[in-house]
This record gives structure tokens, sequence and C-alpha cells, in this order.
């Protein structure tokens, strides 16, 4: 009997569950690519599930690459159930509201967020108010009488 390649993983889980995992994106720097891994207790290989430009898909783990395992699902089959529902109807891919974290986070968390989305969010908002503050006319100054 063989078993899966865990050496694709860099931080191997538990024996079974669906998981999210994530790498870094080539080329663009601090963001993240999350996924999907699902590996079921009566399936030796686990599968990587993510959401692409090109659409959502699924390869085994040993094709997928290294991937850090962030987080667990609390209940392994409400999160299948909800992976069902996306591989059925598979969401366009939209960076700013469909894309890899949203859906790999909306399956294993049941929370639709991408941290990367929110921090460029923060960060232009931060350049909107400093550009704000940059261009109020300053305040002038009184002469003293003398």
């Amino acid at each position: 009997m063989s078993y899966p390649r865990i050496d694709a993983v860099l931080n191997p889980p538990g024996p079974h569950g669906v998981f999210l995992g994530s790498r870094p994106v080539r080329g663009k720097g601090v963001f993240r690519h999350e996924v999907i891994v699902d590996w079921p207790c009566y399936w030796p290989r686990p599968v990587v599930w993510e959401q692409t430009a090109e659409g959502f898909r699924h390869m085994p783990l040993r094709d997928a690459g290294p991937i850090a395992i962030t987080a667990k699902a609390e209940d392994a089959d409400t999160a299948r159930e909800r992976l069902r529902g996306v591989a059925a109807n598979p969401p366009a891919y939209n960076a700013a509201t469909d894309n890899c974290q949203h859906v790999a986070r909306e399956v294993v968390l049941g929370r639709r967020e991408s941290p990367d989305v929110r921090g460029v969010v923060a960060l232009g908002l931060g350049a909107v108010a400093l550009a704000a503050l940059g261009s109020l006319p300053k305040p002038k100054r009184r002469r003293r009488r003398t």
C-alpha cells in the first residue's frame, strides 16, 4: 500500500479533514494564494482545490507544490458540503470579490473574506487620507503688532 507524499506540505496536517492552505504568489510580493486541501478519511490521497483566473479546479496534493496549512475546518462534513456547492456552481474570478482567499475561506472557515483585499483597501484609504490632509490650506499666522 502506498501513502500520500506528505513532503509536498510544509507543515503536514492531522490525518484527515478539510484544511485551508496557502503559499506565496510568485512575482506579487506579500500576497498569498489560498487553497482548500480535502483529505477524506476514506481516500489516501489529499486533493487541492483552488480558485484561479482560469476557474475553479482541483489536483492531487503531490502536484500542487509546497503548501502551508493555516487552518482546519471545525466540521469537515459542512466544509465538504460548501465545497460541493462551489464546485457545482463556481464563481467567476474577480480579484476584489471572488479571489482565491474569498472562496477558500468561505469553504473551510464559513467566512467570505480576503485579508489581501482588506489590506489593499486600508492602504488606499490611508493614502487618500494623507493626500487630503496634505491639500488642506495652512492656517495664516497673525503678525504681532508692536
